[in-house]
């Protein structure tokens, strides 16, 4: 073995080693060692100004109450006198907290959306429009009624009015006066600056202040029928086309029309005899006015003779007794009056 490879292995070692091919295979591999340890990077001077401006950057701000850890000394590090520099303290890192699993994730998600949801139930709940309210007059009644705005309406037997209660939009704010009639009804409708609509089954009448009757049942197929007491209304059929019709005034929306007829002229005292006892037809079918003598007095009238049923009828009466008016509808129609155990018939001569 060579005095160089001798003088690469601790003397220790090389003494303990006999074969010179084990000591100059070991100082083979005690010389890569040697090769392979890493050199310092910077001087020993330069390392402790180092230390210095990383202690300058991560000094705790005020405010920050992030624990330090226990300072850590170089053991390469000397000062001038020769004794162990003391490495500064460092601030400990802040951490970002660690991200929730996915089943957490998709659980807050879900929160969330039910939380949404709850509050936009809430505010549809506490929010929406006042509720549909219903009234139907039984047939051989008539019943007046008061609305949230302090109009008032006068239904004949076997009609039905809804309107929303108070008249009240969406949270509370005031809204269209809104009616829907099925039948018969008498309105005196108060002013409030807003209009005040009825609605049938095929037209709309719009006022602000007035008197007037209506009439329309979708089973008749007769259509919209509007008279006027007082002030001015407007019919409307659904291509919003109509017509405007005052005091003493009437005007028909017949059944599958887009738009209302001709206005004609009408007195007052005949506008709604109903509400005081009297009964008025004009230029109906016979088979509807008989329908609405069943409704107003709440009898069985029955028609035997279908040939009959689209005659048209005009009739008034100030003050109606049923049988009267049956009788004079017999004589005007060439009918025979029969009354029975169940009601009244008429049928052919």
């Amino acid at each position: 073995m060579s005095d160089a490879r001798n003088r690469a292995l601790p003397e220790p070692v090389g003494d303990e080693v006999a074969s010179d091919a084990e000591r100059t295979a070991l100082a083979e591999v005690w010389g890569r060692l040697e090769a392979a340890r890493p050199a310092p990077a910077v001087a020993t001077d330069e390392r402790a100004a180092m230390w210095a401006a990383i202690a300058a950057a991560t000094r705790p701000q005020a405010g920050d109450v992030a624990a330090s850890p226990p300072a850590v000394a170089d053991p390469d590090a000397t000062d001038v006198a020769g004794a162990a520099a003391r490495p500064p303290h460092r601030a400990a890192p802040r951490l970002s907290p660690p991200m929730p699993p996915a089943w957490a994730r998709r659980g807050r998600r879900t929160a969330v959306g039910v939380m949404a949801a709850a509050i936009a139930v809430l505010l549809g709940v506490v929010g929406r429009p006042g509720a549909w309210e219903e009234v139907t007059v039984p047939r051989g009644r008539q019943e007046e009624l008061q609305l949230p705005d302090g109009s008032r309406v006068a239904l004949e037997g076997g009609s039905t009015l809804r309107f929303r209660r108070g008249f009240r939009g969406w949270f509370g704010r005031p809204a269209e006066r809104l009616t829907e009639l099925e039948g018969t009804g008498y309105f005196a409708v108060t002013r409030d600056g807003r209009p005040f609509t009825v609605r049938t089954y095929n037209a709309s009448v719009r006022v602000l202040g007035t008197a007037f009757n209506v009439q329309a049942r979708r089973g008749d197929t007769t259509g919209t029928t509007v008279a006027v007491a007082e002030g001015r209304v407007e019919l409307l059929g659904t291509t919003r086309s109509g017509v405007t019709l005052g005091a003493g005034q009437r005007a028909v929306l017949a059944h599958g029309a887009l738009g209302p007829g001709d206005v004609e002229a009408l007195p007052v005292d005949r506008v709604a005899p109903w509400r005081t006892g009297g009964f008025v037809a004009i230029d109906e079918p016979l088979a509807v006015v008989l329908g609405s003598l069943e409704r107003h007095f709440a009898a069985v009238i029955t028609l035997e003779a279908p040939d009959r049923a689209d005659r048209r009828v005009t009739l008034y009466f100030p003050s109606a007794a049923l049988e009267r008016v049956l009788t004079d509808l017999a004589t005007m129609q060439e009918l025979v009056l029969e009354r029975r155990r169940d009601g009244y018939v008429l049928r052919s001569q």
